[in-house]
C-alpha cells in the first residue's frame, strides 16, 4: 500500500507542475486519497446514473468510463456488482491500475476491465455498452467530435458527459481567473507572465456546452442538459411544493430560478469552474 502511494504521489505531482505549474502538497494529498479510495469516491457519479434511469437498470446494464484514468469509477462499480470496463491511453495509469489490483487483494480477473485505448478509436463493437460516462475528459482529447461520435456508437442507451465549459471565468487545472473562450496566444502570453508553463494549455480544448450540443445535432439522440434553467426550476417547485399553486406555483419557480441562476453565476465568477453536465440518450430505432 505505501509503494502504491508513493507512486500516486510521485505521478501527480509531476504532471501537476510540469503542465499547471504549481506544487500544492496539500492538494496534491487530496487528488492522491480520492483516487485510493474506489468505495465511495465515484459514489455520486453512478447516483446520478441510478436518479435518471433507475439503479436497476443501470445494474442490468454494461457500463464503460472513457477515461478511466486512476480507475475509482471502474473499481467502484467492480465492487459493487456492476459490468464496468475503463479505457485510457496513459501507461503509468493503467500500470497503477494492475498494481492497485495486486495491492488491494482484488480479483486477478478485474485487470482485463482496464483497456489502453484513445477515445478517437474505441476498441469496441457498435452498442456494445449500454451506458457509457465521460467525466473531466473530453477536453484533454485529440478531437472532441470523432470522440462524441464513437462514445455514441458504442452506447445502446446513453451517455454522461461532464467537462469544465470554458465560455466560463475560472480554469480549474490552473486554478486562474480566466477569459472566456481565452484565445490560444493571449491565453499562452498570460501564462507566461505568471510563471505557469504553456503546456498544459497547448493540452487542452476549448471546450463548451453550446459546442457540443450543436456537434450532437448530427446524431439520432436526445440531450438532457443538467445546468438549464428548466432543471433549477424543477428542483425549486418539487422542493417547495410550487405544483400545489398552479400557474402560480410556475411562475414562482422561474423567477426563483433566475434568480438563484444570477447569484449562483456572482459567486462563481473568475473563482469557480462553469461546467458541463450533458446525459445524452440513444434514440436509434
Amino acid at each position: 500500500m505505501k509503494g502504491l502511494r508513493e507512486y500516486l504521489t510521485e505521478h501527480v505531482s509531476r504532471d501537476t507542475y510540469r503542465y499547471y505549474g504549481y506544487d500544492d502538497r496539500d492538494g496534491i494529498e487530496s487528488v492522491v486519497n480520492a483516487w485510493l479510495n474506489d468505495e465511495t469516491n465515484s459514489e455520486n457519479r453512478y447516483q446520478v446514473m441510478y436518479n435518471f434511469f433507475s439503479e436497476e437498470k443501470v445494474r442490468s446494464g454494461r457500463i464503460l468510463d472513457m477515461a478511466s484514468g486512476c480507475g475509482t469509477f471502474v473499481f467502484y462499480g467492480l465492487l459493487n456488482g456492476l459490468d464496468v470496463y475503463g479505457v485510457d491511453p496513459e501507461d503509468w495509469k493503467n500500470t497503477f491500475n494492475q498494481m492497485k489490483i495486486d495491492a488491494y487483494n482484488y480479483p486477478d480477473d478485474w485487470k482485463s476491465h482496464f483497456i489502453k485505448s484513445v477515445g478517437e478509436q474505441l476498441p469496441f463493437e457498435d452498442e456494445s455498452f449500454d451506458y457509457v460516462s465521460s467525466y473531466q475528459t473530453v477536453e484533454h482529447v485529440q478531437n472532441v467530435n470523432q470522440c462524441l461520435a464513437e462514445m455514441i456508437r458504442v452506447a445502446r442507451v446513453a451517455v454522461f458527459l461532464r467537462a469544465p465549459d470554458y465560455s466560463g471565468t475560472f480554469e480549474g487545472h490552473y486554478r486562474l481567473p480566466w477569459i472566456p473562450l481565452f484565445p490560444r496566444p493571449l491565453a499562452r502570453l498570460y501564462l507566461r507572465l505568471l510563471g505557469r508553463p504553456v503546456i498544459g494549455i497547448d493540452a487542452i480544448q476549448n471546450v463548451t456546452s453550446r459546442r457540443i450540443k450543436k456537434e450532437l445535432r448530427k446524431y439520432p439522440v436526445k440531450v438532457h442538459d443538467q445546468q438549464r434553467l428548466v432543471v433549477d426550476m424543477n428542483k425549486i417547485s418539487k422542493r417547495y411544493k410550487l405544483s400545489n399553486l398552479g400557474w402560480l406555483g410556475l411562475l414562482i419557480g422561474w423567477i426563483g430560478a433566475w434568480v438563484w441562476r444570477l447569484l449562483s453565476m456572482t459567486r462563481r465568477l473568475f473563482r469557480t469552474e462553469k461546467v458541463i453536465n450533458l446525459i445524452i440518450v440513444n434514440q436509434k430505432p
